[in-house]
């Protein structure tokens, strides 16, 4: 971790972190891990691993983990899992999610290079690539979203589902995953655009923070930050029938 998540996490008071793409090295020990991160509990489905390095998906918790459970969408890319997590006697359920990559970029590359020497076909031929890709992202990340919600339908603990979904709230993969059931935090409690990809000129909001009817929504943040393309989504809930 070249960034401090631990400062981030002690000056917002975080008592749940989920990551996604997740790097890293395979020699780290308990210990060290934990003082990277200030967060005492956490569990991880690394999909790709390499002899210096661990890639994919985590949750730390400042309350006990006492189950959790991987969602493999068969990629060493995407994945999503869920954790169990016991507040005082209460028991959530945490779903974190990195859902199909949009992966365009290198066909973007080539159109610019085309573009550069006003050659038309190789800018028409690299369209239709970017929008075939696309639209087999699109079906990748619907699949997805249908192993997702599957999960949770059959979730009896009170739920919040984060993640990078790679997708915007009009999207088939973000409104099946909500159902109707959960609440988006950013309109339940966001200002402003709320985009929260800097690319494509910060035009986005691909990352999200929804819960179902047994939270409400007090507090959403989502700060610029020069760790990533992605800012950093934070919320401040509270569970309804907490009892602590």
């Amino acid at each position: 971790i070249k960034y401090n998540i631990k400062k981030l996490v002690e000056d917002n008071h975080i008592d749940i972190l989920c990551i996604q793409e997740h790097c890293e090295e395979s020699h780290l020990d308990s210990i060290t891990i934990q003082q990277k991160f200030g967060l005492p509990n956490r569990c991880v489905f690394f999909n790709r691993q390499t002899a210096w390095a661990n890639f994919g998906i985590s949750i730390y918790s400042h309350y006990p983990i006492i189950r959790y459970g991987e969602i493999n969408f068969n990629s060493e890319k995407n994945n999503s899992m869920w954790a169990d997590i016991l507040i005082g006697k209460d028991t959530i359920r945490v779903f974190n999610n990195h859902l199909q990559t949009t992966d365009v970029s290198m066909n973007g590359k080539k159109y610019e290079e085309y573009r550069s020497v006003k050659d038309w076909k190789g800018q028409a031929r690299t369209l239709v690539n970017i929008v075939e890709q696309l639209k087999d992202n699109f079906v990748i990340r619907a699949n997805q979203a249908i192993q997702v919600r599957n999960i949770i339908d059959t979730t009896r603990y009170p739920v919040i589902v984060c993640g990078d979904f790679n997708d915007t709230p009009v999207s088939f993969a973000y409104n099946h995953i909500a159902g109707n059931n959960l609440t988006d935090g950013f309109r339940d409690r966001g200002k402003g655009y709320g985009h929260s990809f800097n690319g494509i000129k910060g035009l986005l909001r691909i990352d999200f923070i929804s819960y179902d009817k047994s939270f409400t929504g007090l507090v959403y943040d989502s700060p610029h930050l020069p760790w990533s393309d992605h800012n950093p989504i934070i919320m401040k809930v509270k569970l309804k029938t907490t009892s602590r």
